[in-house]
């Protein structure tokens, strides 16, 4: 993973943006993924929507579902590594 990103806005950002991508190019819709979770619009739709970080259970059950590591999700975008808005955590 990473770890150029472990502020919680960056994570939230990189979360949601991920999410989106990975949906879009599998064809699933938040919907399915509620569904595969059996988690609830409340729990999904602030991540979704970039406000909420998913808790690191949610976050592998996620992970699975969508058959992608946590990485995956995680990893922030290409243009926020470019603009130097990240940040090495050690």
């Amino acid at each position: 993973m990473n770890t150029s990103l472990l502020n919680d806005d960056g994570v939230r950002t990189a979360v949601s943006s991920n999410l989106a991508k990975i949906l879009k190019e599998q064809g699933k819709s938040i919907y399915w993924l509620m569904s595969a979770l059996g988690v609830s619009s409340g729990t999904i739709y602030p991540i979704v929507r970039g406000v909420a970080v998913p808790s690191a259970t949610l976050l592998a059950n996620i992970a699975t579902a969508l058959e992608v590591s946590t990485d995956d999700i995680l990893d922030p975008p290409a243009i926020l590594r470019k603009s130097g808005k990240s940040r090495i955590v050690h």
